[in-house]
């Protein structure tokens, strides 16, 4: 569903409640690669909707945690450790900063 999510609706993902009309369709679309047929109907039938709701909000933001935070604390863990902290220079990074092996990004 993460995946799908970021397809369809790339950074702008249906968090807020009122948008339960697209990840009922994200749902809808990832639901045959990962449920059986019996699994997919069951849900469409609670006979609550806000369970329905709260179940899709709850799915979407566990399936999309690693494209929220994973992915920029990555980000920022290669910036802290290979350009601004780095113990040994690597050639491309300083040749894409414009640097040479003996500049620091500090040096700027």
């Amino acid at each position: 569903m993460g995946i799908l999510a970021v397809m369809m609706y790339g950074p702008n993902l249906p968090t807020q409640k009122e948008r339960h009309a697209d990840r009922l369709l994200i749902w809808k679309s990832a639901a045959p690669y990962c449920l059986s047929p019996s699994s997919i109907e069951t849900v469409l039938q609670w006979p609550d909707d806000d369970e329905i709701l709260l179940y899709m909000q709850g799915l979407l933001n566990t399936a999309t945690i690693c494209v929220r935070n994973f992915l920029y604390n990555s980000a920022r863990d290669y910036g802290q450790v290979h350009v601004f902290g780095a113990i040994s220079r690597d050639a491309e990074v300083q040749a894409h900063l414009g640097l040479t092996m003996e500049q620091s990004v500090m040096d700027m």
